[in-house]
């Protein structure tokens, strides 16, 4: 039977109270959470701690008295170990050089760049934006110290922790007549102008996607911008694929724009994070990748949200 440092404290209020009613109050939670706790323990070790005498409260039994004794040690050294982890976490300082892969840099740095900051305000973060090509070059020549990329390349000297699949959508104006059905087929694609995000890695993953079902895109305009990429689409230009998914979009125009899932069956893209070797990551390097690990987790609900409930016709 599983138990914990919360079973020991509501151990310990009971002693010091002589009541299950006291610890209660005293704790700020129910009498039924404080007694459970301590039928807990008591299944847990077959030990006796109390004897229950009703309109007595509770006196502790010679087995009972050896474990508070107990119990009060281990908390308070759990508490000296609490303090002494938060004081480590306060003092984590020094530089971290993070390479992102720029088109999914919006999503995630700046939500990670204010928690780091908040949390270990010591430790400052220079950031590099690139394709995949690049965040994995800076990772091999030292640059960077950890990268958020995608798996889309094969690097021995890089080792790669995928955290979140990422589905590719199809980018649209809101009144495109594509744009009024809950999906997309690559078929009617084919059919229509594409601006494609033109970079390396991603170029041929998005040229994969058609070519699995053997179509071939209609490329009218190439950019390595996606800022250019949505205003090309606002204005009428082609539709165009991207993997992260804004709830909400308009284009520096106005123009409402659309994300819509593809409707073939297609495998996803990993993101997550990458290391150039993994056993020399710094105290800090170790603090930034465990709260991108919990952003991500994050991001993959919305985008399971996202993608379980699409927006209504006429709203991006």
């Amino acid at each position: 039977m599983q138990w914990s440092l919360r079973h020991l404290r509501y151990l310990l209020a009971a002693a010091e109270q002589g009541s299950i009613a006291r610890a209660a109050g005293q704790l700020g939670v129910s009498q039924a959470a404080v007694g459970a706790a301590i039928n807990n323990l008591e299944d847990a070790f077959r030990v006796r701690v109390f004897v229950r005498q009703p309109g007595r409260g509770l006196s502790l039994t010679p087995l009972g008295r050896d474990l508070v004794l107990r119990a009060k040690a281990l908390v308070h050294e759990a508490e000296t170990f609490e303090a002494h982890a938060a004081q480590l976490s306060q003092h984590l300082s020094g530089p971290i050089n993070v390479a992102c892969f720029f088109p999914a840099a919006s999503f995630v740095m700046p939500r990670l760049i204010a928690t780091m900051a908040a949390q270990y305000p010591a430790i400052s973060i220079s950031l590099f934006e690139g394709d995949v090509y690049e965040v994995f070059q800076k990772l091999s020549d030292g640059s960077a110290d950890i990268g958020l990329t995608y798996d889309l390349l094969v690097n021995e000297r890089v080792v790669f922790e995928p955290l979140l699949s990422v589905p590719l959508y199809v980018l649209l104006p809101a009144d495109s007549p594509l744009a009024q059905a809950g999906d997309v087929s690559l078929f009617d694609l084919a059919r229509q102008p594409y601006i494609m995000l033109d970079l390396p890695g991603s170029r041929e993953w998005f040229l994969q996607v058609f070519r699995r079902y053997g179509l071939e895109p209609r490329i009218r305009f190439r950019t390595r911008s996606t800022d250019m990429v949505r205003s090309l689409v606002a204005n009428g230009q082609g539709f165009s694929l991207l993997g992260f998914r804004a709830p909400a979009e308009r284009s520096h125009e106005g123009v409402e724009l659309r994300y819509l899932p593809i409707r073939e069956d297609l495998p996803t893209a990993r993101f997550g994070l990458a290391y150039a070797d993994q056993s020399r990551k710094t105290r800090a390097v170790e603090a930034f990748a465990g709260l991108a690990r919990a952003l991500l987790g994050v991001l993959r609900r919305e985008l399971e949200q996202a993608a379980g409930q699409p927006p209504p016709a006429g709203r991006s």
